[in-house]
């Protein structure tokens, strides 16, 4: 099913790479792929102009891997994301939250451009 949801992200075919990733989810939720999941359901969202749904997929990552490879990008990305929705206050709240445990990351500097 993963190879389908990359065939589907290579043709632009978003929704079906979402819900291809939502029903390896439901019929998987033990598999340790699951994060990456979450991840690549943000990621889709994200491109397909579903903010709000792409940040609470990220924040599903931070839920099931707080530390996995992914956190710090998953952190930043809900920010990312609230600002393309128009939550300038959410996205502020999220950067916030990023720079509280990756005051150093790699997106520390568009982080501090939203608490500005």
């Amino acid at each position: 099913m993963l190879k389908q949801v990359d065939e589907a992200r290579k043709r632009g075919d978003f929704g079906t790479a979402a819900k291809l990733l939502q029903e390896v989810i439901a019929s998987y939720p033990d598999n340790s792929n699951i994060p990456i999941c979450y991840f690549t359901l943000g990621n889709v969202r994200f491109s397909s102009g579903q903010f709000n749904s792409a940040a609470a997929a990220y924040r599903k990552y931070l839920q099931v891997a707080p530390d996995g490879i992914l956190s710090e990008d998953a952190s930043a990305a809900i920010a990312d994301a609230l600002s393309r929705q128009g939550d300038r206050a959410g996205a502020v709240r999220a950067a916030q939250q990023y720079l509280e445990k990756h005051a150093t990351g790699v997106h520390a500097g568009r982080m501090r451009a939203f608490t500005e």
